[in-house]
């Protein structure tokens, strides 16, 4: 029997007993529902502002999860992060083909932040298909330390203790 949508199925009976029994047919036509192939996760993270230059400035995190896949997607839809742990972006229902969900954190910047120059962080998702896991690849985001200028005036031209750049004599 080839794949298809719909298919015959024939069955033939023949008896032992050929004096009180003849030989039986039937055909049925049977709906095939073709194998879901690819249940597949992706996800996207995006850091907001896309870079610091204070201790206690706050990051935004956003992760946009979609099923890229063509299967839906049972939830939880969840994000692993190495900076936050699990966070919970879809606690039930499914995510269908093409559809994404999308969810938020915040970090705190600290004095290792302004000394590493960067903050480095990478995440995954997870959701599943037919009780089996499905793990999205991991996604890294980079958010770089801006060494502020010391630049009272707001003119783009750091300020050096009344020297302009030209001796006076």
């Amino acid at each position: 029997m080839s794949a298809g949508p719909q298919q015959t199925l024939t069955a033939t009976l023949t008896p032992t007993d050929n004096v009180n029994y003849t030989i039986a047919s039937a055909n049925v036509l049977i709906n095939v529902t073709p194998a879901l192939q690819g249940a597949a996760l992706t996800i996207v993270k995006s850091a907001y502002p896309t870079s610091y230059d204070a201790v206690g400035q706050t990051i935004t995190y956003i992760y946009t999860a979609t099923n890229s896949g063509n299967g839906d997607i049972s939830a939880p839809i969840t994000v692993t992060d190495d900076k936050f742990g699990t966070i919970s972006i879809q606690s039930s229902g499914i995510l269908s083909p093409g559809s994404s969900v999308t969810g938020t954190a915040t970090y705190k910047i600290t004095d290792s932040d302004i000394n590493a120059g960067s903050v480095t962080n990478s995440a995954y998702a997870t959701g599943s298909f037919n009780n089996k896991p499905i793990i999205s690849p991991k996604t890294i985001a980079i958010v770089l330390y801006n060494h502020p200028t010391n630049d009272r005036d707001n003119n783009g031209v750091p300020d050096n203790g009344g020297y302009d750049g030209v001796l006076y004599l």
